[in-house]
């Protein structure tokens, strides 16, 4: 074969070269494929991001009292091989740890503080080293929680709307938080403070909020049928600051269909396709403002074939002018790459191709592998994502101390 493409260089070294890539790509997938097969595993009824949540325990009155140690560590490796304009590659290895203190006061209340550090490979300093610090309220079947509130995965945005990489680059969010769940809807409001500002400060205030959630049309073992909504907004802003950037306000909506179904006992156990409408608005008129789009919109779909050895996705993304100040850099009309920063690709067509697996060790320990080839349409170029995730959450009952009756 490489003889052949040697000689059909002589003609067309351009073809020659896309082949190459093209062979190499075909090798990639293959390759992947036959790692998550061979992955002897308990998977996950759906193909989500469930696996590297940091889940909140439900609460009863036979915790009253209950001092905990609760301890949740992710050790992450993913690496992106992009070439292109808009978008760079770069890799992520290392880890996340949190250990934190929990305290019952009720059978519906309880503060929790700790700790949150990261640590990236090849960097003896810490990158992030915060405190935490969490009070929460059951109310029925609502759950109100301020401080570090539960996110960013935990939100179920899609990656168009919010970067499935800020569980490394923007954990954890600090603000307000409202959780909503019945068997027919269920919601989560939210806002994150990123940035304050202080008389004078060199820079604008910054913060995060949204809300997402779903209706359930059906909801049973075999078939479900809801239609996700999907909102998150970003402003940059403030009155006492010495910014010269004017202030700043973008947001996103979405919504759509996401339909499931269980297939039988056979090798292909379920069926799940999720359609998205999104689209971009900026409350700015000024042509001065980058991204220099006032509005845009994308198509999200995807198909996912889940199986006892593993599950595949297929997704397709066709955006116009779209632009989301959280979202995935492959979704962006706008450039994500510093050495190109005023790059464009007003319309931009992506296909990829998902292999994943979550391996569930024991009931705390899990391995999430993932690998992800891309397709740019119009730019004809290939791209490749992979990772390594390992999870673990764990809670232990230190002693109990009932509080005062005042």
């Amino acid at each position: 074969m490489e003889i052949y493409l040697f000689r059909f260089a002589n003609k067309s070294y351009k073809c020659a070269v896309y082949l190459r890539s093209l062979m190499k790509m075909k090798k990639l997938c293959f390759l992947s494929l036959i790692f998550l097969i061979t992955s002897i595993s308990e998977l996950s009824a759906q193909l989500d991001n469930s696996g590297l949540f940091y889940d909140l325990r439900n609460m009863d009155s036979s915790q009253v009292g209950d001092l905990n140690l609760e301890i949740y560590g992710l050790a992450f490796n993913k690496n992106n091989e992009y070439y292109e304009k808009t978008v760079t590659g770069y890799t992520l290895f290392g880890h996340l740890f949190r250990p934190e203190f929990s305290y019952h006061l009720h059978n519906d209340f309880y503060v929790k503080v700790g700790i949150i550090t990261r640590k990236d490979f090849g960097n003896n300093d810490f990158t992030l080293t915060q405190p935490t610090f969490l009070i929460r309220y059951d109310y029925k079947k609502f759950k109100f929680l301020f401080g570090t509130i539960r996110g960013p995965l935990e939100h179920n945005y899609v990656e168009p709307l919010y970067d499935f990489e800020r569980i490394v680059s923007d954990n954890p969010e600090n603000g307000l938080q409202v959780l909503f769940n019945s068997k027919y809807f269920d919601a989560d409001g939210w806002i994150s403070w990123n940035r304050t500002i202080y008389d004078r400060s060199p820079f604008r205030e910054e913060f995060n909020g949204g809300a997402s959630g779903r209706v359930n049309m059906v909801n049973n073992e075999s078939y479900k049928l809801s239609i996700p909504l999907q909102w998150v907004v970003t402003h940059l802003g403030g009155q006492i600051d010495d910014d010269p950037q004017p202030a700043r306000t973008v947001y996103n909506l979405g919504s759509g269909l996401d339909a499931f179904a269980k297939t039988g006992r056979g090798f292909i156990n379920s069926l799940r396709f999720q359609g998205y409408f999104l689209t971009f608005n900026s409350l700015e008129s000024t042509e001065l403002i980058i991204p220099p789009f006032k509005d845009g919109y994308g198509y999200y779909l995807n198909l996912t074939v889940n199986s006892h050895m593993g599950s595949v996705m297929l997704s397709y993304w066709n955006g116009d002018e779209f632009s989301a100040w959280n979202g995935g850099a492959l979704y962006q009309s706008t450039s994500q790459n510093w050495r190109e920063p005023f790059a464009l690709q007003n319309k931009r067509e992506i296909i990829i191709l998902r292999f994943l697996n979550d391996i569930k060790l024991k009931n705390n320990l899990r391995i999430l592998p993932r690998m992800e080839p891309n397709y740019n349409i119009r730019d004809n170029k290939w791209g490749l994502s992979f990772g390594l995730y390992v999870r673990f959450q764990e809670y232990f009952k230190l002693l109990n101390i009932k509080p005062g009756n005042n």
